[in-house]
């Protein structure tokens, strides 16, 4: 499945996207504020493209102009709540203040309540990370709750989170 909105195009990973996602992956700045260490090498980067992102639900983020490039990802992934999926997504450095990360959550937005027919989005980002917090607030997210000293296992440490929710203003959900 893929998904265009005006400036970018949501698809699934493969194996080409290799070079890319290590160019980004490896930068500390995008690995902390998405929760993961940062790449050490292209086979870290192959082997996060062969597991994690095949996984349903996962997307590729890039330009239209350019798709085969990747600027990102985005996700909806399994909840603890029934009719409910958590988002997650980051794009690299260069494509910061650009208005990328909420072009793309408004896609995943559009596709989560009008073709998967779910009520509710959940999505968190950690203290401190203003422009996730802003992406989400852009796309009429509301915080609901902090988590202080919630573990984060891929970096070993724990972080205070907080959560963001967005209902369906759908009757059909």
């Amino acid at each position: 499945m893929e998904i265009q909105t005006e400036r970018l195009v949501l698809r699934k990973f493969n194996e080409k996207d290799v070079d890319r996602l290590f160019e980004l992956a490896k930068n500390p700045n995008v690995a902390d504020t998405a929760g993961w260490p940062a790449h050490q090498n292209k086979e870290e980067s192959l082997n996060t493209i062969r597991t994690i992102f095949q996984e349903d639900g996962v997307f590729a983020i890039s330009l239209k102009d350019n798709p085969d490039e990747i600027i990102g990802a985005i996700s909806l992934k399994n909840s603890h709540e029934p009719h409910s999926k958590e988002i997650g997504y980051w794009v690299g450095e260069p494509y910061w203040n650009q208005g990328y990360a909420t072009e793309a959550l408004q896609a995943i937005i559009n596709h989560a309540f009008g073709y998967l027919h779910l009520r509710t989005l959940i999505a968190r980002y950690y203290d401190g990370n203003f422009g996730s917090q802003k992406v989400m607030e852009h796309n009429n997210f509301s915080f609901f709750k902090t988590v202080v000293d919630e573990p984060v296992l891929l970096l070993n440490t724990s972080k205070t989170i907080h959560y963001m929710k967005l209902e369906s203003q759908s009757d059909a959900n």
